[in-house]
């Protein structure tokens, strides 16, 4: 298990970035399914772009990807 950053462009067009956090949640959850924790989600870039810092393996990173 490692830390990616997850990278998803500028943030979304009429969304407000304090809700972005629970965005990445349900992402990190659709691909960690019973495995998810909430402690997996280590940061949310709500600023600068739109994107997160999760704890994966290199299977769930490359699945991740998949659905971005």
């Amino acid at each position: 298990i490692q830390a990616y950053i997850v990278y998803m462009g500028n943030h979304p067009k009429g969304m407000d970035p304090a809700t972005l956090p629970s965005l990445h949640s349900k992402m990190a959850q659709n691909v960690l399914g019973s495995d998810y924790e909430p402690g997996v989600i280590l940061h949310s870039y709500k600023k600068s772009f739109n994107g997160f810092v999760v704890k994966l393996t290199e299977d769930e990173a490359e699945t991740l990807a998949g659905e971005i």
